[in-house]
């Protein structure tokens, strides 16, 4: 029975850390998001063609979506805390485990539209904005 307890032990360690990292994650995320709503606040400072107010709000309305997608992710996360630290079984263990595996894989794809937008907001600016 020791031996169960301790592999329980053992993984719920490690659940705790995957969960640290993940909120680490979101926070640079965030902080990036953050850092490009800026520059686009900037950008749409300076006078601006029409043509160019469209695809800047385009980009804006997709960080917006990117802060949401954000914001449920630290919300799973939070929850999937709570239930680590609530444990008492080796099947809930289980179960908190198939769980985080389900929300590493969010975390990996809003990462990759995530690079892709910023990828996308840096490319524009520097094509259309090389100064700012």
């Amino acid at each position: 029975m020791s031996k169960l307890i301790t592999k329980m032990t053992d993984d719920l360690k490690k659940l705790l850390i995957q969960n640290e990292d993940w909120k680490l994650v979101l926070k640079e995320m965030e902080e990036r998001n953050i850092y490009f709503k800026t520059r686009l606040a900037d950008v749409l400072a300076s006078r601006l063609r029409r043509e160019e107010l469209d695809t800047l709000e385009a980009f804006h309305n997709r960080f917006l979506k990117q802060d949401e997608q954000i914001g449920l992710l630290r919300h799973e996360v939070n929850e999937l805390r709570t239930m680590i630290g609530d444990a008492d079984s080796a099947s809930q263990v289980k179960v908190i485990s198939n769980m985080q595996r389900g929300i590493a894989g969010r975390i990996t794809l809003t990462w990759d539209i995530f690079d892709r937008l910023n990828s996308d907001f840096s490319n524009y600016l520097d094509g259309r904005f090389p100064n700012a």
